[in-house]
């Protein structure tokens, strides 16, 4: 008996993802954070950098602000069916 494909999804997580602006060392910056490794050779590609030094020990994709077509960034996760959150408010880092 063969199991349908939406079957053996069924106990998955969802990938989430978080988009939140943030100023590091004075600069605007979006950060993108969560279930972010299926998209991390998009990310690049985008101009954003993996890291860990923004906030301690929270892994975090970040690029200028100026660089990031929001538009463009947030329909390609809803094309590809991630969920995700875009936040306003920014809070400052290494200011």
């Amino acid at each position: 008996m063969a199991v349908g494909a939406r079957a053996i999804f069924d106990g998955a997580t969802e990938s989430a993802i978080d988009v939140v602006p943030i100023k590091v060392e004075g600069e605007d910056m979006v950060a993108v954070m969560g279930t972010t490794y299926p998209w991390k050779d998009e990310l690049k590609e985008r101009g954003f950098t993996f890291t860990t030094e923004v906030e301690e020990d929270v892994p975090m994709w970040v690029a200028p602000k100026a660089s990031v077509d929001m538009d463009d960034l947030t329909a390609a996760f809803d094309d590809y069916g991630f969920t995700f959150e875009v936040y306003d408010d920014a809070e400052g880092h290494g200011a």
